[in-house]
């Protein structure tokens, strides 16, 4: 299906003659037909809902950006009507987003989604799951500032003179050239920032701590806290590389990491399995990879409903 198109007979640009030819190849296509269907329903309730009116020009800006916006969008496959119904719902948050913060770019990740971003600086950041990266279209030009909710992995150009800043959760992280991890979840009271390359200054409630490779800064949003540890724990950005690291790791620790990188609930039918150890390193691309080695080293075997795993078995080979 041609997304441009769609947004096109929304704005109802689109001319009759290519409308019809539209309309009868989606009709060969039961479920293209069933999109397009809930989308056009949808639209204008939200329309209304939202009392959009706009001239002639912002009508013209505006779906420029909804075509740009579309191009540069992966759909996953998702159930058909949430599928439908999600893409109505972004045309519509395109649409007022730009109405509402014209000079903002806004990047948002959903559950078991990842993205990868190159800023016009030529820095990249990797963005987790459930995640939401905001900055200005001018982004580069006599600043580098962006807002993250969520968790990323950033790779930084050096330019001295515009230093690269992340603001997020009440606290700011400034670099000029390294790679590092910021994880800052709404749920979570903590933020942790992890070093990789270069250092970084990390501020919060007006202290600040400089971290270096190895190190990790934690900021306490609730006591308002802020602290440098050496790092060890191997996984603290296993989702970014993709590698696990046991070394004589009991079970409920394991449990938590693959939570944490997978965001995935784990449920333990024996209680036995969490008085086993492992030690491994594990290249992986999906969660079932990592289960399949485990559950062959220690015992287990596994169940997958959606985002939930069940654990059984005896343990412990």
């Amino acid at each position: 299906m041609n997304w441009e198109t769609i947004a096109k007979v929304l704005s109802k640009e689109l001319p009759s003659e290519e409308r019809r030819k539209m309309e009868g190849v989606t009709r060969e296509n039961e479920s293209d037909e069933k999109i397009l269907n809930e989308i056009m329903q949808w639209w204008p309730k939200q329309l209304s809902k939202n009392s959009i009116h706009l001239s002639d020009k912002e009508k013209e800006s505006a779906w420029k950006e909804i075509h740009s916006e579309i191009d540069k969008t992966t759909i996953r496959q998702i159930p058909l009507k949430k599928w439908a119904l999600r893409i109505a719902a972004s045309l519509s948050l395109i649409l007022v987003g730009y109405l509402m913060w014209p000079s903002n770019q806004k990047v948002v990740t959903t559950t078991g989604q990842k993205s990868e971003i190159i800023l016009t600086d030529g820095s990249t950041v990797f963005l987790n799951h459930s995640s939401v990266l905001k900055y200005k279209k001018s982004f580069g030009e006599d600043s580098r500032e962006i807002q993250l909710e969520g968790e990323a992995f950033f790779e930084v150009k050096k330019k001295p003179e515009l230093p690269f800043v992340i603001n997020t959760g009440g606290t700011s992280v400034s670099v000029l050239g390294t790679s590092f991890n910021v994880h800052s979840r709404k749920k979570n009271s903590v933020i942790e920032v992890t070093v990789v390359t270069g250092k970084v200054r990390f501020n919060g409630a007006g202290k600040e701590e400089i971290i270096l490779p190895g190190e990790m800064g934690i900021y306490d949003r609730s006591t308002g806290q802020l602290i440098k540890v050496s790092l060890d724990e191997f996984n603290t950005m296993a989702w970014h590389s993709r590698k696990l690291e046991f070394e004589s790791t009991a079970f409920d620790q394991i449990e938590k990491t693959l939570e944490k990188v997978f965001d995935i609930e784990i449920i333990v039918t024996n209680p036995d399995i969490y008085n086993c150890n492992v030690t491994s390193v594990i290249q992986f691309d999906d969660p079932e990879e990592v289960l399949e080695i485990l559950g062959l080293t220690m015992g287990f075997d596994y169940e997958i409903n959606e985002r939930k795993i069940q654990i059984s078995g005896d343990g412990c080979h």
